[in-house]
């Protein structure tokens, strides 16, 4: 079978939160933010120029959320300013050329990397200033 998922993930100058999702969607985004916004009251967002960051729903959620959320956009096409995108780089290192036979095992062998303290790479100076 093909089965698979998705990671979701958002980064501070010292964590990283993630939690793993079936289909990118704007809803499955939005109980994301859900679950940063009570770790966080109040909080920005940079994503990506992905659909399920746009769209009718998105922009409801963040009106609705306009005094503890805002999202900013990075430009399109440019994956190397997003500091996210570093992060899945070490995940699938880790779990390149393995055989894992299930999603769960995939899932179990992902989320150790991405919960190991120190394994993250450093943030970009650009978002720490």
């Amino acid at each position: 079978t093909r089965e698979r998922f998705h990671v979701i993930g958002a980064r501070t100058k010292r964590t990283f939160a993630f939690r793993f999702i079936s289909r990118q969607t704007q809803r499955a985004f939005i109980r994301f933010v859900k679950v940063l916004l009570k770790r966080y009251p109040r909080l920005v967002l940079f994503v990506d120029n992905a659909t399920w960051h746009r769209g009718k729903t998105v922009r409801r959620f963040c009106r609705r959320h306009s005094k503890t959320l805002r999202l900013f956009y990075f430009p399109p096409y440019s994956p190397e300013l997003n500091p996210v995108e570093q992060c899945w780089k070490v995940a699938k290192k880790a779990i390149s050329n393995r055989i894992l036979r299930s999603v769960p095992a995939t899932q179990y062998h992902v989320r150790n990397i991405l919960s190991r303290e120190g394994v993250m790479p450093r943030m970009f100076q650009y978002l720490i200033n």
